[in-house]
């Protein structure tokens, strides 16, 4: 089956690689025993790959996406503006607007601005494609979404970290179609917090755009 590279995103052991099926599904592309993509895989964003995949037994949502990769055959390169479109033409859901939509509106933020979803509140899925409704401001490995305006929040900006392998840019501009992620289940070690699925930055393509 035809898949497009989408996204890479580093991760402790290794990488995750994000792809995009031609029936439009999204999928997290493991090796064929199941672990994250070494750090020197050849799929790259923008590659369609012929690809044999298997689904993984037992997914732990919000993670549903994983699949091992049994076989792969490389077959050709898209731009970012042809990613664009390739997303539109599989009508593949991307959300726009606010970043509290994302997620089945699931995601919770930290008093310091990051944000999260719990074991309550499970979206299923933990990928999704988001039309960036304001700028996105860089500092150091972040990228800060401010003002940030909720009912019942005291927190006035959300620092999303970045996990992919493009150049960043200072500020990535509103109408910018991005790729964001959840992370794993993670706690702090000697901690009492619940488990919980942060919000990353998995990467971005390099052409404006409006929902048609």
């Amino acid at each position: 089956m035809d898949t497009l590279i989408v996204s890479k995103t580093r991760m402790d052991s290794g990488v995750c690689v994000g792809g995009v099926t031609e029936t439009g599904q999204s999928v997290r592309i493991l090796t064929p025993d199941g672990k994250n993509q070494p750090f020197d895989t050849p799929l790259e964003v923008g590659d369609i790959w012929d690809m044999y995949l298997l689904n993984v037994e037992n997914t732990l949502p919000p993670h549903t996406e994983d699949r091992k990769v049994q076989q792969n055959r490389w077959k050709s390169k898209l731009t970012h503006q042809e990613i664009i479109n390739y997303v539109w033409s599989k009508n593949i859901p991307v959300t726009s607007g606010s970043l509290t939509e994302l997620f089945h509106k699931k995601l919770k933020f930290t008093a310091s601005g990051k944000a999260y979803i719990d074991g309550n509140h499970v979206p299923d899925h933990s990928t999704a494609f988001w039309l960036a409704g304001q700028d996105l401001t860089k500092s150091e490995n972040r990228y800060i979404y401010s003002p940030f305006i909720r009912i019942n929040s005291s927190v006035n900006q959300v620092s999303i970290p970045f996990k992919g392998f493009q150049p960043v840019r200072d500020v990535i501009s509103k109408g910018t179609l991005l790729r964001m992620s959840l992370a794993r289940w993670w706690r702090p070690a000697d901690s009492d917090i619940e488990e919980r699925c942060y919000l990353q930055l998995s990467g971005w393509y390099e052409c404006s755009m409006a929902i048609p």
